[in-house]
């Protein structure tokens, strides 16, 4: 895999190569290998509305979500789904009860006063 720029649309772009083997013919029986590499492009590194964007962090996690290779098997990928959901439900399980933490303490802090002030005849501590 490599960037290249374009020339043309003034943007980066990710290419993988693919080595191909191609059979030339036989000598003495054995064959004759010619081995190069064929560009496929991948993708145009840019912004949604399609302004330049420059290599960052950005482009590796995108290879790194559209690269299917790293899936040797169907279980492989609903393993990384699964995971990812258990990740996403527990995220937001520890915000939910910190926000419930909060609440609690302000309604506590709240209830103290109102208690409070009502022990004193409704007129607080001075």
């Amino acid at each position: 895999m490599s960037a290249g720029w374009n020339f043309i649309k003034h943007r980066w772009q990710i290419i993988r190569d693919d080595r191909r083997v191609n059979c030339m013919g036989f000598v003495d029986g054995k064959p004759l290998l010619h081995t190069y590499d064929k560009p496929y492009f991948v993708f145009t590194v840019e912004n949604e509305d399609k302004s330049y964007r420059p290599l960052d962090q950005r482009v590796i996690d995108r290879l790194h979500e559209i690269d299917l290779y790293r899936y040797a098997r169907l279980s492989d990928f609903v393993k990384e789904v699964e995971k990812e959901e258990d990740d996403f439900k527990a995220k937001q399980s520890k915000r939910q009860s910190e926000y419930v933490e909060e609440l609690t303490k302000d309604n506590f802090r709240k209830i103290s006063d109102a208690i409070e002030a009502d022990s004193y005849g409704g007129y607080g501590r001075n």
